[in-house]
Parts: C-alpha cells; sequence; structure tokens
C-alpha cells in the first residue's frame, strides 16, 4: 500500500508540474496577444483620428483587446490554480491553507 501511495504522490506531482509549465506558456502566449491588441487598437484609434480608419475599426479592435485581456485573465487563473496544485502536491501547502479562514 505505501509503495502505491507513493506512486499515487509522484504521478499527481507530475500532472501538477506539467500542467503548470502548459498554465505558464498560456499566460506568456495570452500576455503577447494582449500588447499586441494594444498596439492594433492604438493604431485603430490614430488612423480613425487622422480619417483614414472608421469607427467600426477603433470599435472591432477594442473587442478584440477586451477578449485578450479576458483570456488573459483566465490564463492567470489557470496558473496560479496549477501553482497552488503542485504546491498540494508536493506536500507544501494543505488544502485548508488554500481555503479562506474565518
Amino acid at each position: 500500500m505505501l509503495q502505491q501511495k507513493m506512486e499515487q504522490i509522484t504521478l499527481e506531482t507530475k500532472e501538477a508540474y506539467f500542467n503548470l509549465q502548459n498554465a505558464r506558456t498560456a499566460l506568456d502566449i495570452a500576455s503577447q496577444v494582449v500588447a499586441k491588441a494594444e498596439e492594433d487598437y492604438a493604431i485603430a484609434q490614430v488612423r480613425y483620428q487622422s480619417g483614414l480608419g472608421t469607427n467600426l475599426d477603433v470599435i472591432d479592435s477594442q473587442g478584440a483587446l477586451t477578449s485578450a485581456k479576458l483570456n488573459y485573465t483566465n490564463a492567470r487563473y489557470d496558473y496560479n490554480k496549477y501553482s497552488v496544485q503542485l504546491a498540494q502536491a508536493m506536500g507544501t501547502i494543505t488544502e485548508e491553507d488554500t481555503h479562506d479562514k474565518e
């Protein structure tokens, strides 16, 4: 039974680490997408103000920026979640530590 428990802990730790690495990659990508969307939005505003673009271009780029920021927030949430799961799997924090104390 001890061997089985050790294998389970090892598996949980490896899985949590793998999930954390994937979440880190997703967070990096989401950050780059936000930067690009901010740049596109600024360009759309300048083009509109100079008469080269339409207000629809500005609205579209603003929507893309909002979506990018939402995706970034979700990626940060996932990264933090998997970080906590890894810490739990390694035994550095307990499940009780992750809940708010009253």
